[in-house]
This record gives structure tokens, C-alpha cells and sequence, in this order.
């Protein structure tokens, strides 16, 4: 629980969501499934947004996008069909509902939900490398709705919580039908099968013939947050795919009980390599 609450609101639209959180005092922030803020106990939590009646919760699939509502569980996500059995031409989509099963266990994925994930990011949250690998945007309010990169989200993150800023829809641009298809595939390392990763990497690629006509590169565990590679892509595009003389340039990967930086770094090159040729081969 949460030492100071003292507030608790459940709006019914976004404004009145919004004007709550960007309150300097008393401070303000989201609830959706609790999985991170509740065992927090964070003692600066004066009143909590829930977010449960503002209609969120969705996963639909458009012609030229796939749109994710922010309170959409893990498990939803990973259960659903438009993913999990995605239509011709989607099955790169089946990235996402792997990545949202692996993200957590069992026990949070009925109540960890995609804003929260987003929010409150580890270093290597499978889901968040999966989206940055398909590109994805994010719907933000603040106060009224704008979209951002994922990629830039991240980098500013905190800056953008504090003033309010809320996650409302996960947004994912789809290649059109007559577009080459596209091939995804992901690759982790943890202490055991069932552990959350230490290091992970995930793959978005176009092949044409012998060559890489498009690939998208992201991984997890070796920054604060999930990366993408843009100098690696550039590389990769245009040339026949030679995993074995990939190389990657991480300076600085962090270190703690879960492996060394020479260990996070070792293993993302193994991981990019692992993930590259598992889309080649689609």
C-alpha cells in the first residue's frame, strides 16, 4: 500500500484524467493494475488516477495501424487471436503476444497492463525491446493528445510522467498488403527458463532474395532502457546477411548480480546474431 494516500479518483474521461495528474499538489499519479506502484510504497504518493473506466482496454487491428489501449493486460495481449493468429500478411504480429507472455508471470499478466509496462520500465522488458523492433508510437495526453516514438519516449520518459504526461494507446504501423512480408523473431538469456531476461534482442526484417531489404534491430539489458541500433541497420540494409561478421558498439552496458558488462555485452551480440538469422530464415 501506498503510506500517504489520501486521495483516490476515478474519472470517467480523459480531461478530467489528464487535469488530475498535472496537479503540482497533492502529488498525483496513474493506477491501472497496481503491479508496480502498489508494492512500491512509495511514501511521495498523495493520490492515485485509476484509470479503469476510460475505456482503454482494447486491441484492434486497422488497415494501416495496430492500436493497443494503455490499460490492455499482458495477458489480453498475449491471448488475444489478431496476434496470437494474426491475419495473412500480419504474422509478424505473433511478436507481440510472445514478448507480452514473457514479459511477466502467471501471476501479474491478468493485471500488469501495457501503459504500466511502459511506464515503469526495466532495462530489459521483452515487450518494450518487441515494440521498439516494430516501430512503434505512443498516443500521450498532455493535456490534450499527441503521438511521440517509443524510441523518444523512453530517452525522456521521466520528464514527461512528471508533468503529467499519460499513456493512453499503443500505436503500430502496419506495411500495406502489397508491401514484401515482413519476418520477425526475438532471443533472450535469463538464470533459468522461467526467469525474466538478463539480456534480450528482437528482430524486425524484410528480405529480398539474397539481401536485407529493411530490418529494425532492439535489445534489452544493456542501457538503462531498451535500444534500438539505427548506425547497425543502416549497415545491414541493402546486404546479404553475414550474422557471423556482425558486430555491435555498446559502450558502457551496466552491471550488477545479474552479469557483468562484458557478460551483457557478450551475450547481446550472441542474442543479435540469434534473433537475425531466425528472421532471415523466417
Amino acid at each position: 500500500m501506498m503510506l500517504n494516500l489520501r486521495e483516490y479518483h476515478r474519472p470517467a474521461d480523459l480531461e478530467e484524467a489528464v487535469r488530475l495528474l498535472r496537479r503540482r499538489e497533492p502529488r498525483t499519479v496513474p493506477l491501472a493494475g497496481g503491479t508496480v506502484l502498489v508494492p512500491s510504497q512509495r511514501r511521495d504518493v498523495e493520490a492515485v488516477v485509476d484509470l479503469a473506466d476510460l475505456g482503454l482496454a482494447y486491441v484492434r487491428l486497422e488497415e494501416e495501424q495496430l492500436r493497443i489501449g494503455a490499460t490492455t493486460t499482458l495477458q489480453q495481449l498475449a491471448e488475444t487471436p489478431l496476434l496470437g493468429d494474426p491475419p495473412a500478411g500480419r504474422a509478424f504480429l505473433r511478436l507481440l503476444a510472445e514478448t507480452a507472455h514473457a514479459t511477466a508471470p502467471s501471476t501479474l499478466r491478468t493485471a500488469a497492463t501495457v501503459g504500466g509496462v511502459l511506464a515503469a520500465p526495466q532495462a530489459s522488458t521483452p515487450l518494450i525491446v518487441a515494440l521498439l523492433a516494430l516501430d512503434a508510437r505512443l498516443t500521450l495526453w498532455a493535456p490534450r493528445p499527441r503521438q511521440t516514438s517509443l524510441e523518444s519516449f523512453l530517452a525522456y520518459r521521466e520528464r514527461l510522467l512528471a508533468d503529467g504526461a499519460l499513456i493512453t494507446e499503443v500505436n503500430l504501423p502496419l506495411p500495406a498488403p502489397d508491401d514484401p512480408p515482413a519476418r520477425t523473431a526475438w532471443a533472450w538469456v535469463g538464470r533459468t527458463p522461467h526467469d525474466r531476461p538478463i539480456v534480450c534482442a528482437a528482430v524486425w526484417l524484410v528480405r529480398a532474395s539474397d539481401t536485407v531489404q529493411a530490418v529494425r534491430l532492439a535489445l534489452g539489458g544493456v542501457a538503462d532502457h531498451p535500444i534500438r541500433l539505427p548506425a547497425l541497420e543502416r549497415e545491414l540494409q541493402g546486404a546479404p546477411l553475414d550474422v557471423a561478421a556482425l558486430t555491435l558498439d555498446i559502450p558502457d552496458p551496466p552491471a550488477d548480480f545479474l552479469g557483468s558488462a562484458e557478460y551483457r555485452r557478450a551475450m547481446a551480440l550472441q542474442l543479435a546474431r540469434r534473433a537475425l538469422a531466425r528472421a532471415w530464415e523466417g
